[in-house]
């Protein structure tokens, strides 16, 4: 919406995303996890129209399943 009324979208990523879940069945690896969602952030950005993509290059840290539970009760 923003770049169709001419404004120019720039995106920032803190990680890659290399920490996340694998999902119910697994979409990858844990070792390709970081390319895949790195893929899925770029497209994302590319459907916004976004100008341009920064990652800051930290390291998403790995979580377990309870870990992973415990965080999104946080937010629910």
């Amino acid at each position: 919406m923003l770049a169709e009324n001419g404004s120019r979208v720039h995106c920032l990523s803190a990680t890659r995303g290399e920490g996340g879940e694998l999902g119910e069945t697994p979409l990858c690896s844990e070792d390709e996890l970081g390319q895949v969602r790195e893929s899925e952030i770029v497209c994302a950005v590319g459907a916004l129209v976004g100008c341009s993509l920064t990652f800051l290059g930290y390291q998403d840290p790995r979580m377990g399943e309870d870990e992973s539970s415990i965080h999104m009760r946080k937010w629910f």
